[in-house]
């Protein structure tokens, strides 16, 4: 099984291999073949620079390697067919051994600058594709998860640690409080908002549950009468709070979790009025009768006769 898998994987990649190497024994022998026109044309040695177009071309379609065997079966043609003694592989002039390194220098920085040109190209386009691919994924997450704020049954909010303002909330607040709970650029929280004790005792700055969380600390189930700055709205909330941190443990913001319990705090104070009021009255006697009962034997059934 594993070796029906890799021996295709292998032919494809040999006859890749074929055409990228064919490639450059192709137009190497077509360069120099239009070098042997030339010469015949001109009567003069057509330049070596001219090599160096088999050798880019080889190069930006097989990579480095094709380029290099351009680059070499370039100077051996070009040392055998142009260079004297003609049809030899020796060279007698040194002025042709300078040119010839010149050309197989070159040859090599054409091969290795656009292979590595291509190389970074290619990694530039997979980094695009994978930031691509990343901001889909965290759109995807952040629609998810305001679907699942807008719709979760409590009142949601996060406050920024650095400017200590509210800066998101779900539909669920807004509705429990009746508009939009986002801070004006010009309160802070513990202005927009007041707490009091259940004995009418306003809260004190470090009591509210976003500073503790802000400093550190996770608070649950704190129950308190909330009224906004401007008097515009007023009830019993039900709170819990959390700080928010990131990689380094630092704080950077607060999230929390209200429900209103405005109406269950009213119902309950009324059912304790109303059971206050409903208790038995117990039987009240005046000291006069009290001390007669007690003179005449105190028997509660007794009545005098005339």
């Amino acid at each position: 099984m594993r070796f029906s898998y890799i021996f295709p994987q292998t032919l494809v990649h040999a006859h890749a291999q074929i055409a990228q190497y064919g490639l450059a024994i192709v137009v190497t022998g077509l360069a120099l073949l239009l070098g042997l026109l030339l010469g015949q044309a001109f009567g003069e040695i057509p330049p070596v620079i001219l090599l160096i177009v088999p050798v880019a071309l080889s190069a930006w379609y097989g990579g480095r390697w094709a380029g290099l065997l351009a680059t070499l079966l370039g100077g051996f043609g070009y040392v055998y067919l142009f260079l004297e003694p003609r049809n030899s592989l020796l060279i007698d002039s040194p002025a042709d051994l300078e040119r010839l390194a010149l050309y197989l220098s070159i040859g090599w920085l054409v091969s290795w600058l656009i292979e590595t040109t291509q190389t970074a190209g290619r990694r530039a386009e997979a980094h695009a594709r994978a930031v691509e691919r990343l901001v889909r994924d965290l759109d995807t997450e952040r629609a998810r998860l305001k679907v699942v704020i807008e719709n979760i049954p409590a009142g949601l909010l996060m406050a920024d640690a650095d400017s200590r303002r509210i800066v998101m909330t779900n539909s669920r607040f807004e509705q429990m409080v009746g508009h939009p709970m986002i801070s004006s650029s010009g309160n802070t929280l513990r202005r927009d908002w007041v707490a009091y004790h259940p004995s009418g005792q306003p809260f004190q700055n470090h009591e509210y549950p976003l500073e503790r969380s802000l400093r550190g600390e996770s608070v649950q189930n704190f129950e308190a009468l909330f009224e906004r700055g401007d008097g515009s709205w007023k009830g019993w909330v039900r709170l819990s709070t959390a700080p928010i941190r990131d990689v380094g443990d630092n704080i950077i913001g607060v999230v929390g979790i209200a429900t209103d319990i405005d109406e269950e705090k009213r119902v309950g104070n009324h059912v304790k009025v109303e059971n206050f009021e409903q208790m038995p009255t117990l039987p009240s006697f005046s000291n006069s009768d009290h001390h007669a009962d007690l003179a005449v034997g105190a028997d509660p059934n007794y009545s005098s006769v005339e």
